[in-house]
């Protein structure tokens, strides 16, 4: 049998191992039914209110596009400067037609839907195996953390997994300049974390001389620069907030280890922000100084994979604002290091019992009766909270302690996986 034959034989089980344009258009049409189901229950439920609180953050950027540029902007100075121009423009062709609450669903849906398609293309580009390519898929339309984000909670972040998927198909794609473009955009329309993954892609992705990965990140930064001096520039001449300076968040819908020991205490949130950020960078200084060994020492050429999602994963695993929404920049990019389909499972449940701290304070704020749209989820959830009759205060901080041993466990588990994914996986 001669050479070209093993080839075409190779190539065509190959083709066989991946997830086909016929499976894709069948989970398409799964995810676009299931996510329109779930928009009509919870209106169904609702009422048609509104029970998620992170709507007047919307609802500030959508009603002034403008305003974080022009440095007039309150409570939403440190989101991205352009992610008006995903909000605004969707949501402004939906409420044509639907109404608010509808409208808001179908913009983060709408991302989502896209970030869903290139999840299917990433799949087919990294020629993952079609049982493992299904399992992801499917867990990306019917994982909670997904649903969650989207349609419950309209979390923007659906806008930055997107972004994490288009700059992984880039890369894959071999299209590292692009994928860099990609990323500066992330960090201006989708959220500042993107900061992170683009540190580590200029330093690490590909066979490039130093001083020319030096020029690249100089280049990418001049832009966020620019408009983040710009944007400050405005605000202190018009009274507005100062990006990052004037947003010291507080933990108390976190989900890690971070929120016992602030306890919804304002002299302990700045204490604990500032030894958070410390942890944080630490933990960024030795991935890098690994990765240097790695990638300059034994001539290792680290996979975008591992590039994109290790570092974000430890990233939202030490910072104070751990946030569920947050992880969804880290799956399903992290989720292709996933060997067989019960880690698949796994992986996306621990994900989304990353909720739980979230959800119990929820239901806590509907005991209390305080709280954003508390009216209305009072109104909706009250009877069933009433009913169970359980100390949510301590249910919360249970699963504040069970977050932690997850993720911490994720994490390891990741790092395990990362070897695999690189041998099997090496760039040219």
């Amino acid at each position: 049998m001669n050479t070209n034959t093993i080839n075409t034989a190779v190539n065509s089980l190959n083709t066989q191992q991946t997830i086909s344009y016929k499976d894709a258009s069948i989970l398409v049409a799964a995810f676009v039914v299931l996510r329109a189901l779930a928009i009509f229950a919870l209106y169904y439920i609702s009422g048609g209110k509104e029970l998620a609180s992170d709507i007047v953050f919307h609802e500030l950027i959508i009603n002034d596009p403008l305003g974080i540029l022009r440095g007039t902007a309150i409570h939403i100075a440190s989101y991205p400067p352009f992610q008006w121009l995903i909000e605004w423009s969707v949501f402004s062709a939906y409420n044509q037609y639907f109404g608010e609450m509808i409208s808001y669903r179908m913009l983060m849906v709408s991302v989502e839907f896209f970030a869903f398609i290139l999840a299917i293309k990433v799949c087919m580009k990294a020629e993952l195996q079609r049982k493992l390519a299904y399992a992801l898929l499917i867990m990306f339309i019917v994982s909670p953390h997904q649903i969650f984000s989207s349609v419950f909670f309209i979390q923007e972040d659906v806008i930055a997994q997107l972004f994490m998927l288009i700059t992984l198909a880039l890369l894959l794609a071999d299209k590292r300049k692009l994928a860099i473009v990609t990323m500066v955009l992330g960090v201006l329309i989708a959220k500042l974390f993107f900061v992170v993954p683009l540190l580590y892609i200029i330093l690490f992705q590909g066979k490039r001389l130093f001083r020319w990965r030096a020029l690249d990140g100089t280049l990418s930064l001049l832009p966020i620069i620019a408009v983040y001096t710009f944007i400050i520039v405005q605000a202190l001449n018009n009274g507005g907030e100062v990006p990052i300076r004037d947003f010291t968040p507080d933990a108390k819908y976190a989900g890690n280890f971070w929120v016992l020991l602030i306890d919804n205490d304002p002299v302990r949130l700045v204490l604990f922000k500032n030894y958070s950020l410390v942890l944080t960078t630490a933990v960024q200084f030795m991935i890098i100084a690994v990765f240097l060994f790695l990638h300059y020492v034994k001539k290792v050429q680290l996979h975008p994979v591992i590039l994109m999602a290790i570092p974000l994963a430890f990233f939202f695993g030490t910072f104070y604002q751990h946030m569920p929404e947050y992880l969804l920049m880290v799956w399903p990019v992290a989720a292709l290091l996933c060997t067989t389909v019960w880690q698949h499972v796994l992986f996306a449940g621990a994900l989304s019992f990353a909720w739980a701290p979230r959800i119990t304070h929820g239901l806590n704020t509907v005991v209390d009766n305080f709280g954003s749209a508390a009216e209305a989820r009072s109104e909706v959830v009250g009877p069933l909270v009433n009913a169970l009759n359980i100390d949510f205060v301590l249910l919360n901080k249970a699963a504040l302690v069970a977050e932690t041993i997850v993720y911490t466990i994720v994490l390891i588990w990741l790092c395990v996986l990362c070897k695999q994914w690189q041998s099997r996986y090496r760039m040219a």
